[in-house]
């Protein structure tokens, strides 16, 4: 059996995700999604419904009368933040811990995958996408496959970084090359196995080459993961010769000052997330 091969079957071995968690993401990748449906859920999801009343009673949002109810502190935050919360709220657990093997410290997977998503919201709207939400899910979990191979499979990264340094080649180039699969690969198979959407899984499985993906998601995720590398959030092994793909960047098309604009908002963004989360 090859290297490969016995990766993709820890893959299928991987737990799939509770039925709540798979709730959320239907819920939050539809476009048309009501307040009163977001209302719904967080009654029944203690664990975002408190984060949504600890940012609507913070002083950020704090108008002078506290916010008690689910149903007004989702009138008052809106649609996009109280699913960002949500979102949040989803991925932590597994992204918050240390990666073995990719050089990521505690939570600095969490804080990449919250800027890169708030990254791709901006670049989305700047577009007028007119696509569901995809990209708000897929940049939470563009690096997922970082997680199965460091904590699944357990991979020995040393020589690879090795390889990537010595070389001055992207570090994904040299997964591939050692191992028979990179990570995006393998977070796409996983999120296949787990029957997400296709936009959801090309966009994984694509995020550092998104000219292989039709779909516009894919490029406002590689984009703002490449802005995300570029202000060293979570870049661990992955900064070593990363190169952002230069169709991606034309079709998006920000400007130096536009580029500014969303590097501070994805930093502000972060902030709010690691004040609401007590980080």
């Amino acid at each position: 059996m090859s290297r490969r091969d016995e990766i993709i079957g820890k893959i299928a071995e991987v737990p799939a995700l509770p039925a709540s968690s798979i709730n959320a993401i239907a819920l939050v990748q539809s476009k048309d999604v009501e307040l009163t449906e977001l209302t719904k859920f967080l009654e029944h999801e203690p664990g975002p419904a408190a984060n949504v009343l600890k940012l609507v009673n913070s002083a950020s949002y704090n108008l002078g009368q506290p916010v008690g109810t689910i149903k007004d502190a989702v009138i008052r935050l809106g649609r996009k933040q109280v699913m960002n919360i949500i979102l949040s709220e989803l991925v932590g657990p597994v992204t918050k811990p240390a990666v073995r093997g990719y050089d990521l410290p505690p939570n600095d997977l969490w804080q990449h995958s919250i800027v890169v998503t708030i990254g791709a919201q901006i670049i989305a709207a700047r577009q007028h996408s007119n696509s569901p939400d995809y990209y708000s899910v897929a940049g939470l979990l563009h690096d997922v496959g970082k997680i199965v191979l460091g904590t699944f499979v357990e991979v020995d990264a040393e020589p690879m970084i090795e390889i990537a340094k010595n070389e001055r080649r992207p570090f994904n180039e040299v997964e591939e090359q050692v191992l028979g699969i990179d990570h995006a690969e393998a977070g796409a198979i996983l999120l296949e196995n787990w029957k997400f959407p296709q936009e959801i899984i090309n966009a994984v499985r694509w995020h550092h080459k998104p000219e292989e993906s039709p779909y516009e998601a894919t490029r406002y995720v590689h984009v703002a993961d490449s802005i995300s590398l570029m202000t060293g959030i979570g870049v661990g092994v992955e900064g070593l010769q990363y190169s952002p793909s230069e169709e991606a960047v034309k079709a998006v098309n920000l400007s130096v000052e536009e580029t500014e604009k969303v590097t501070f908002n994805m930093l502000i963004g972060l902030q709010e997330a690691k004040r609401l989360f007590g980080m």
